[in-house]
């Protein structure tokens, strides 16, 4: 079995459900952001043009339900992975 210093590049590609583990809600999975609010009104540019305090208010809410979160089991590895051994990379 090779180790991970034997590659050039290690790519882990992680979805919602980290987040989601975390406390963070997703977009549209089951109970998810877009079943309480529709993106037209606070997540689009034309939304912000029409009324940005209200996309500002969202965002609010949502930055400091983000506050509460804390990383998981899984976020701990792969940070642990990620600082040592610089040929990976973690995209989300």
């Amino acid at each position: 079995m090779n180790s991970l210093q034997s590659y050039s590049r290690i790519v882990f590609f992680t979805g919602a459900g980290m987040s989601a583990e975390s406390g963070v809600p997703t977009y549209r999975g089951k109970g998810g952001i877009w079943d309480q609010y529709d993106y037209q009104d606070v997540a689009c540019q034309k939304a912000f043009e029409r009324n940005p305090k209200k996309v500002l208010a969202f965002h609010e809410i949502r930055r400091k339900l983000m506050l509460s979160c804390h990383p998981h089991a899984g976020h701990e590895v792969l940070a642990a992975i990620e600082n040592q051994h610089p040929e990976v990379i973690i995209v989300t």
